[in-house]
């Protein structure tokens, strides 16, 4: 049981809904790359899925206390910047090993598949004639494989993502809000961001799945 101290305050809780609707928009986006073939893209949306999936379980873990830095209050919007998670890749990884090791480790997979195809892979000449580029790819062997087998990984970490938000939220009040602010981000998301229908159906998709174990309809919660 969590004492007084550690349970998340509201600005965490909603931190925490933002990013989990993030996760489910990278997830859904890396799915439909996939199946385009597009492989390039497909390993950066899993990779940033799985670290939206993570900031949000830390914030509402009691290591998440320093997210507190990158909430922006609404006096402060005009001198806020752009983007900030006060929060490097590294060190993300190992919060969340202190929550959940299998998370951890396919973070920081995910980290080498993405670093790889965003920074490589390598080109040089390997057999003559001399001149003649090769692509040097046995770094990381078979990407597609590796993000197929990610893509069905990747939802069995959703599936038991409620389980680990209902280890934080005990009140049904925090897990109201949570899904709350969930349903109307996703929204803004939809309007502001402009991403295709395609994109929304199976991000709402995915979400409604956690909503629902969360929260159920009415403001009734799970046993």
């Amino acid at each position: 049981m969590l004492t007084r101290s550690e349970i998340p305050n509201y600005g965490l809780i909603n931190l925490a809904s933002i990013e989990m609707v993030k996760a489910c928009i990278f997830y859904t986006s890396g799915r439909i790359n996939l199946h385009q073939n597009d492989i390039i893209s497909s390993g950066v949306n899993f990779y940033y899925s799985a670290f939206h999936n993570c900031i949000s379980i830390v914030a509402l873990s009691p290591e998440g206390t320093f997210l507190e830095k990158g909430i922006i209050k609404w006096k402060d919007r005009f001198n806020a910047p752009n983007r900030h998670i006060p929060c490097s890749h590294d060190e993300l990884i190992t919060k969340t090993k202190t929550i959940d090791q299998e998370l951890a480790r396919v973070l920081t997979e995910l980290k080498d598949i993405r670093e790889y195809l965003s920074y490589g892979p390598y080109v040089c000449s390997d057999h003559t004639p001399h001149w003649k580029p090769i692509l040097f790819t046995c770094e990381i062997k078979d990407i597609r494989k590796k993000l197929e087998s990610y893509n069905s990984r990747l939802s069995d970490i959703f599936c038991g993502t409620p389980e680990l938000i209902n280890d934080y939220l005990h009140e049904d009040i925090q897990k109201l809000v949570f899904c709350l602010w969930g349903d109307q981000v996703l929204k803004i998301f939809k309007g502001e961001m402009i991403f295709n229908n395609l994109i929304y159906e199976g991000c709402k998709k995915i979400w409604s799945q956690i909503r629902k174990h969360v929260c159920l309809k009415g403001g009734t919660m799970r046993e």
